[in-house]
């Protein structure tokens, strides 16, 4: 036997350990308390920028960077508010304790 077969043998057998291995399955996955809470939030907030960008830029294309910008400016408005969100969703949890 040469080399070569030894080694291709070798990682056959490697990439068929590797593979057979299966994951656990996931069986369930709680659902988040309040989804069209954060997704009414999210699509507001979609809203607002957009309206607001139409409204300053009065029919012009925007540029790549004000583009990127705007986006940047969704996402981190977004899970701002969402966040604040989950913070009331957790108050109101820790008073319904009391």
């Amino acid at each position: 036997m040469s080399k070569y077969f030894k080694a291709y043998e070798a990682g056959k057998a490697a990439w068929k350990a590797l593979t057979s291995k299966k994951s656990p399955t996931i069986t369930s996955v709680k659902i988040s308390p309040n989804l069209t809470t954060k997704r009414s939030i999210q699509d507001k907030v979609i809203k607002a920028v957009d309206e607001g960008s139409a409204a300053g830029l009065k029919g012009g294309t925007p540029s790549p960077h004000l583009k990127q910008s705007l986006s940047k400016t969704k996402k981190d408005k977004s899970k701002e508010l969402k966040g604040l969100s989950y913070k009331w969703d957790e108050l109101v949890a820790k008073k319904k304790k009391k």
